[in-house]
């Protein structure tokens, strides 16, 4: 790939002050583009050499795809580099993949533990009409227990959820969870007793009027 004066983008440094950046190869770079210096072997050639160089490497793609044509070799070549960067997985995925999983649970984390420290409730929580609360004197949770308690959902969770129904069978509904972090779950609005009609008193009955005895007549009857 020659560029003027005999000079490459391969190798060509330029002045002083260019030695540290990309100013010089890139502007050897355009012109030979302009001028249909830069073929196919030239770009593969510099995506090789230069795939360490993100601003040579970006627009050494940009200018070989301006026909929206690239070629088999080049999109081997871009398949290698995406493999280079990411990192392939040993499951065959990449670390995309990885880093979504990983920020997903992060922010899993961040949110439970920050709404449970800030108003005891999740927006979900919040919807039902409940909070998370010490199951000592009733306050926030500060920041450990909340976070100890979101990590042992997992613990809730196995075997076959059964730290989840714990909840359902102890009277004070304290799932596994709530045990470990030392939390309880409580209604944010007073729960209204269901008041059960009182029974009428039972009426005389149509054996009680067959033994009643009838009323004395009195004297003179």
């Amino acid at each position: 790939m020659r560029g003027f004066l005999g000079l490459t983008v391969l190798d060509y440094e330029g002045p002083g002050w260019m030695k540290h950046d990309d100013a010089g190869p890139l502007q050897l770079l355009w012109g030979l583009h302009v001028t249909g210096g830069v073929s196919e072997e030239d770009t593969l050639t510099l995506l090789k050499m230069h795939s360490n160089r993100e601003m040579i490497r970006a627009w050494a793609i940009q200018l070989a795809c301006e026909d929206k044509k690239p070629s088999a070799a080049l999109l081997k070549e871009f398949a290698r580099l995406a493999r280079a960067l990411w990192g392939p997985s040993p499951d065959g995925g990449t670390a995309v993949q990885g880093s979504v999983v990983f920020f997903t649970l992060l922010f899993t984390i961040v949110y439970t533990t920050t709404l449970h420290t800030v108003a005891g409730q999740t927006i979900g929580k919040s919807l039902m009409g409940v909070r998370v609360v010490s199951a000592a004197d009733g306050t926030l949770l500060t920041v450990g227990p909340a976070l100890l308690r979101h990590l042992a959902y997992a613990l809730s969770a196995m075997p076959l959820g059964f730290g989840f129904l714990m909840a359902g069978l102890r009277r004070d509904k304290r799932a596994l969870h709530d045990l470990i972090a030392g939390s309880r779950v409580e209604w944010t609005t007073p729960r209204r007793a269901v008041r059960r009609a009182a029974a009428p008193p039972p009426g005389p009955s149509l054996q009680d009027a067959a033994v009643t005895p009838a009323p004395d007549p009195g004297p003179g009857a």
